[in-house]
């Protein structure tokens, strides 16, 4: 095989989060993979040595070489539960490396018996469980009391007494949950038993994991990607990539190269964009138009940024989304994270790739697409699109609610109720107090019998609505600000952020609201210091806990606060935050 193929063949493997080959009946310990790895960071063949590999629990465990289960009498490890109960775990001698440059684990594995084996990863302080079985479960703590957050396993692990092989993108796996990349420790345990339960067994000495081959090592010939990815421009119409697409019959939306009234950028009084028309006034209707993304990876980016300019006035329900190599699709609504329009009527636009349902697909793009639907009403006009790029921020603006169609959506909705309690959610005008009927706010009435026990469910009756942050990097951020209100006053809103993997109670903001604007401002060093992650922040939870609560609440502008570096960066100068007003 060329090196061509051999890269070809490893990169093909790594199009999903984690991929177990095909299993095969192995015939030589020494020739495990049909391709080479790059740079290896351990390779352990224990041909002459155990490699560091040692019980956690010697009274459990044993941990001995073994060249009787190779068909060709070569070496491999033997790791044998010789009770039953305890807590069985095998440390395996990796010092603290970067997943960023040593991603590829790889290992041939044996299983005789019963036992379900997890992999123990160490990150950053936190503990993740990969499962052989691929089983996921809730976040609890293990025998040390340290929270254990159990991650997306290998769905087809085999327990038949054959060699099979294993290939896992660490890096990948990891960014479903954390942005943070060192691994600190690695330890092989029996399921469960990570989570601090003594797993039960009736074949002790009977149950056996056979380890070969175990390495760590670069992913093939990483790619260097730009900071921002100009996905079109429009300026030269002779080398537009975009391409339209419609119902059959629909022969009214169609797509030009035009001069745009004004280009809002620099000192370019005009440039050329994508004029689009559409017409999905008949039912079942649909048009948009497509570009290409080849082949990239996304995962490291933060957002997609554009600039609308609707010539019909209103804005319509469109939607985003991107496709990747198997065709799985990633879609959210524009709308919600668009600017309110300039003098020349342009709004810009910057989607968090994490609010892209399916987000999880990125790593393999094929084509980014803007539609509009008859089903969602967008009905008939015209829109010219511009500057289409894809960068590695994330923004600052979280909502403002002033698109209500859009954020009165589903994806938005996200309220959850425990127990005999009540909450609705909706986006009202800005009418109490301050008549302001041209702004939106978010209103949330709760009640019910908050606080009271709530049965079949753990703890008191409670209730909350979470704003999506959409797994936002906020190390960059210093605050996470919003404008919040009562109706009456005297009303007791406690306020959780969650990351990856664990929700984190907000402290310092538990005094009663009044009915006037007040700022809440996060500190989220503060909040880094109690463990939350902030590399990958998913959502900020509004909730009502306390005793015989009913009310309704106003909540407006939620947005990061640059931290001063961040905020020199955006500005080109070095400035202090302020309060926003």
């Amino acid at each position: 095989m060329s090196n061509c193929s051999r890269s070809i063949a490893l990169v093909s493997v790594f199009k999903a989060v984690l991929v177990l080959l095909p299993s095969f009946q192995r015939t030589n310990a020494q020739v495990s993979f049909p391709f080479p790895l790059p740079e290896t960071f351990i390779n352990c063949s224990f041909e002459t040595e155990s490699h560091g590999f040692v019980a956690t629990n010697v009274e459990s465990t044993t941990v001995a070489r073994d060249s009787h289960a190779t068909v060709d009498g070569s070496y491999c490890l033997r790791i044998t539960k010789i009770i039953s109960g305890g807590r069985f775990g095998v440390q395996i001698p990796a010092k603290a490396f970067e997943a960023k440059k040593y991603r590829a684990l790889a290992f041939d594995y044996n299983v005789v018996g019963s036992p379900r084996f997890e992999l123990l990863l160490t990150v950053h302080g936190r503990k993740y469980a990969m499962a052989f079985s691929g089983a996921r479960g809730a976040t609890s703590p293990d025998h040390d009391g340290a929270p254990v957050i159990d991650v997306d396993g290998l769905p087809n692990a085999k327990f038949d007494g054959k060699w099979h092989t294993v290939l896992v993108d660490l890096l990948a796996l990891l960014r479903r949950y954390t942005r943070e990349s060192q691994v600190d420790e690695m330890i092989l345990v029996e399921a469960g038993s990570a989570h601090g339960s003594k797993v039960p067994s009736t074949h002790a000495g009977k149950e056996v994991l056979y380890l070969d081959n175990f390495k760590i090592s670069e992913a093939p010939h990483p790619t260097q990607q730009p900071q921002t990815i100009v996905v079109d421009d429009f300026e030269d119409p002779t080398k537009m990539k975009t391409g339209f697409f419609s119902n059959p019959g629909n022969t009214q939306s169609r797509l030009s190269s035009d001069d745009t009234p004004s280009s809002g950028v620099g000192d370019k009084a005009k440039s050329r964009g994508l004029k689009f028309d559409y017409d999905v006034t008949e039912p079942g209707s649909y048009t948009g138009f497509w570009s290409p993304v080849p082949m990239m990876d996304l995962s490291g980016y933060g957002s997609i940024q554009c600039r609308l300019r609707p010539e019909s006035g209103s804005f319509p329900m469109m939607s985003i989304s991107i496709l990747s190599q198997d065709d799985s699709e990633a879609k959210a609504l524009v709308a919600p994270y668009a600017s309110p329009p300039d003098k020349d009527g342009w709004c810009t636009v910057q989607i968090p790739l994490g609010a892209l349902r399916g987000k999880r697909g990125l790593s393999r793009t094929k084509y980014l697409t803007f539609s509009v639907t008859n089903e969602r009403q967008c009905g008939k006009g015209s829109m010219i699109v511009d500057d289409i790029v894809i960068n590695q921020s994330h923004g600052l603006r979280i909502a403002d609610f002033e698109c209500s169609e859009a954020w009165e959506t589903a994806a938005f909705k996200q309220t959850v109720v425990i127990g005999p309690s009540a909450l609705a959610f909706a986006v009202v005008d800005d009418t109490f107090e301050t008549r302001d009927a041209t702004n939106h706010v978010c209103q949330l009435s709760y009640g019910g019998s908050i606080g009271a026990d709530a049965p079949n469910v753990s703890g008191k009756s409670r209730c909350y609505w979470e704003c999506p942050l959409h797994a936002v990097d906020a190390r960059e951020f210093a605050q996470l600000a919003f404008r919040i209100r009562g109706r009456k006053g005297g009303e007791m809103p406690r306020y959780y952020l969650r990351d990856g993997g664990m929700v984190f109670r907000v402290t310092g903001h538990d005094a009663p609201l009044s009915t006037e604007w007040s700022e809440v401002r996060i500190d989220l060093a503060e909040c880094a210091k109690s463990g939350l992650d902030l590399s990958l922040l998913e959502g900020l939870q509004t909730a009502f806990e306390e005793p015989d609560q009913s009310g309704t609440v106003f909540i407006d502008d939620l947005r990061f606060e640059p931290s001063t570096d961040t905020a020199a960066s955006l500005t080109g100068k070095n400035t202090n935050s302020t309060p926003a007003k």
